[in-house]
């Protein structure tokens, strides 16, 4: 108990220190409901990373053999991808990334990359308050889960196989993911990049223990919830997880590990917790038509004079993330471009389907 009220008070004071270090990076009000929600999360995630590291170094002092593994083979593969975001530093940015950092400075979510994308960004900026810094955290988990590959797979081998085997053989789980377009997707705060990696590990958690033959925990199962429930909602294509889960929990449930109470009460807290799906014309990036009315973002910072300057082909902002002139118009009623800081708001369903080719070609 103590030890954990020294932990809770380590988060608490780093939660206080980000209220600083945050104005390195975002632009945000902080009498939004908004930033209590996201400075509640990160105290969670303090929470949990500071009594992780505790429980981490308390198991190397003991000669954990799971703990000892699992940083011998993370270690390896974060100085190759710290190598290589150094080259790339700040990371390989696309615009649709962009448009939901310029967002994250404002606490404003991103439903057309999920709004799930956006909690990642904001929450990774009140770690590393840099753009680079959401590559850098997703650098770390990324690392972290393959470490947990080699060493799950080294003592599934040591356990189920009767002649030992070298740890030098494990060295190859490392081959799939030091292929290259492997390494550069690591470096790409994609939304596919965080949903394809909570895919991967939740499949494996489930395959490794299936393999290992014992009956699951509570934290086992706490994991594939929120696990299952971040693969099934990160990506609309995902929602085949929604069949696969239970298919995958019947399977230990066939072998003994779970009853089949639970895997019916899994699969439920993974539906009520899905949220609901995001329309396209509703999740614009720039605000789009929303029940009958039209939104242009961005809407903060609070405009102040000389902030906001008219031209001739838009409205043209000084926090613009590519300092370019005045996109032009898409075509449709879509007239804005968060990607580059400009909005043209047109009245009327003004489409003009033969400008929207070259739009979108000048605009890139």
């Amino acid at each position: 108990k103590k030890r954990t009220a020294a932990e809770l008070a380590a988060a608490v004071l780093w939660c206080a220190l980000t209220l600083g270090t945050d104005r390195l990076f975002f632009r945000y009000d902080w009498r939004t409901p908004a930033f209590f929600v996201y400075k509640a999360l990160f105290l969670v995630l303090a929470f949990g990373l500071v009594h992780g590291a505790v429980t981490l170094v308390q198991k190397l002092r003991a000669g954990d053999k799971f703990a000892r593994r699992w940083v011998a083979w993370t270690l390896p593969y974060l100085a190759v991808n710290l190598v290589i975001l150094l080259i790339v530093w700040p990371g390989i940015w696309g615009n649709d990334d962009l448009a939901v950092l310029y967002l994250a400075r404002t606490l404003q979510p991103n439903s057309w990359q999920h709004f799930l994308t956006s909690g990642a960004f904001i929450l990774s900026l009140m770690f590393v308050p840099m753009p680079g810094g959401v590559v850098l955290v997703q650098n770390l988990l990324i690392s972290g889960i393959v470490g947990c590959f080699a060493a799950t797979a080294q003592d599934l081998a040591e356990k189920r196989l009767t002649r030992p085997v070298r740890p030098a053989w494990f060295a190859l789980v490392y081959l799939p993911f030091l292929l290259p377009p492997v390494l550069m997707h690591t470096q790409q705060p994609f939304r596919t990049t965080w949903s394809t990696w909570t895919e991967l590990f939740l499949v494996f958690m489930l395959a490794a223990m299936y393999l290992r033959g014992t009956k699951l925990n509570k934290k086992e199962l706490a994991a594939i919830v929120i696990l299952g429930t971040l693969a099934a909602s990160w990506r609309s294509e995902c929602v085949y997880y929604l069949a696969a889960i239970p298919v995958l929990l019947a399977l230990l449930c066939a072998r003994r590990l779970l009853r089949p109470l639970t895997v019916g009460a899994v699969t439920a807290l993974v539906l009520v917790h899905l949220p609901g799906p995001c329309h396209r014309a509703d999740a614009h990036p720039c605000g789009g038509p929303a029940g009958g009315r039209e939104r242009f973002l961005p809407r903060h910072p609070p405009r102040q004079r000389g902030t906001v300057r008219r031209e001739k082909h838009g409205i043209q902002t000084d926090h613009s993330l590519h300092r370019a002139g005045p996109c032009p118009a898409e075509g449709g009623r879509y007239r804005a471009a968060v990607r580059c800081g400009v909005h043209r708001p047109r009245s009327g369903p003004q489409a003009d389907d033969r400008g929207a080719g070259q739009g979108r070609s000048a605009a890139f």
